[in-house]
């Protein structure tokens, strides 16, 4: 059902890239909320981390000029090799450049909220708030929802780009988001 999200990325053309990463933030976005709807909070925790990794690399891609004009050679091409794909270590800086450099507002404290989910699928709940900042589940569970949200709210501004496979999976997260 999802094979497109199999194939080697097409780091060629960014518009196609983008395409891709943008259904494999929908998909990873569902996932989310059916792991949710099982009861395995820390898995969702990870998936959604995921879903916004790929939403960051679709927003890179879409975006590169921007990001790129007033850029060295040796900057457009880490840009184009290693920030297109969202690496984890560096989505900080990724999200900041992109407020910076776009009409992209949010992202940055939307991104945080993801690594604190990434911590807490490794670490799951700490009452003592030190390895995670979640003392419960229903804590991780509702930021798991909230920046679901907030990704759907930036992938609306690109739904043109999506096919109708991530129509569907798109309003089937709406769907479980609402339910």
């Amino acid at each position: 059902m999802y094979s497109s999200l199999e194939k080697p990325l097409p780091k060629e053309n960014l518009k196609e890239l983008a395409k891709l990463k943008l259904k494999e933030a929908l998909v990873e976005s569902k996932l989310s909320l059916e792991y949710l709807e099982k009861g395995i909070v820390r898995n969702a925790a990870g998936k959604a981390f995921q879903a916004w990794k790929a939403l960051i690399s679709a927003l890179i891609a879409l975006n590169f000029n921007e990001l790129s004009k007033d850029s060295d050679e040796e900057q457009r091409k880490w840009l184009k090799e290693k920030g297109i794909l969202a690496l984890s270590t560096k989505l900080k800086y990724l999200s900041q450049m992109l407020e910076e450099k776009t009409s992209l507002k949010g992202l940055s404290a939307w991104t945080d909220k993801a690594l604190d989910l990434h911590d807490y699928q490794y670490n799951g709940p700490d009452p003592d708030l030190v390895y995670s900042k979640y003392a419960d589940p229903e804590e991780a569970k509702e930021d798991v929802k909230l920046l679901i949200k907030a990704l759907l709210e930036y992938i609306e501004r690109y739904k043109d780009l999506l096919d109708e496979e991530s129509m569907r999976v798109m309003d089937e997260v709406k769907q479980k988001l609402e339910g």
